[in-house]
């Protein structure tokens, strides 16, 4: 398994931050590694998604698999090779808000694992590269919606 954590303060609200998770058409504001994301329907728990990375084709089967308003949601995706878990937790801390985003990323195939382990890692690495960022750009957009 591969995994990346990264955490942020931020001069916001919670709710201004779900704002911004929860218009999933415009993640490619902040999310600088993607071409596109859209839901099928609303923003909660069991909804399906897609998402195009720029380098990569389009990602149909995202699940929004546990939605909590204006506190955390997780998003999953199984792709040939790997299993992708992405966590989104807002959080309150002395006045601020603390942003904290983790992406797993495990082997879905033993038979595979040397080449899951390799793509995996790099499209983790490549992530992990973003993801300062993708947090800098949420708190820009948060910070300036107050």
């Amino acid at each position: 398994m591969f995994k990346v954590e990264s955490k942020i303060e931020v001069n916001s609200t919670p709710e201004k931050i779900f704002e911004i998770y929860k218009d999933v058409d415009n993640w490619k504001e902040w999310d600088i590694s993607l071409d596109f994301s859209s839901i099928d329907g609303e923003f909660k728990s069991g909804i399906r998604g897609k998402l195009k990375p720029k380098k990569s084709p389009v990602v149909a089967n995202v699940e929004f698999v546990e939605v909590i308003e204006n506190r955390f949601f997780h998003v999953h995706n199984i792709s040939i090779l790997c299993i992708f878990d992405f966590y989104h937790t807002i959080e309150e801390k002395n006045n601020l808000v603390e942003i904290t985003h983790i992406v797993e990323i495990k082997n879905r195939f033993k038979f595979l694992s040397l080449l899951s382990s390799f793509v995996g890692r790099k499209i983790g690495e490549d992530i992990q590269n973003s993801m300062e960022t993708v947090l800098n750009n949420i708190k820009k957009l948060a910070e300036v919606k107050i």
